[in-house]
């Protein structure tokens, strides 16, 4: 029996993907399983969504607009 770590991730949305990266540059075998695509809708509905205009008119507008633009730019 292998020794290799395999590990089974539920969802591939932002935060699944990133710990499958993460486990895989530890040595781990991450497997992720999404039950439509990876990235394709779980971020619209964690806290960590991104909206173009929630920052609209204040400090954080210029970074809001560039996170919305590589997110997109991602999928």
């Amino acid at each position: 029996m292998s020794s290799e770590k395999r590990i089974v991730i539920c969802g591939g949305g932002a935060i699944g993907a990133a710990i499958a990266w993460f486990l895989s540059r530890r040595g781990a075998r991450a497997v992720v399983v999404e039950r439509h695509e990876v990235g394709g809708a779980a971020s619209g509905k964690s806290g960590g969504f991104l909206a173009l205009d929630w920052c609209r008119g204040t400090a954080l507008d210029r970074l809001a607009r560039r996170s919305f633009a590589l997110h997109a730019s991602l999928a």
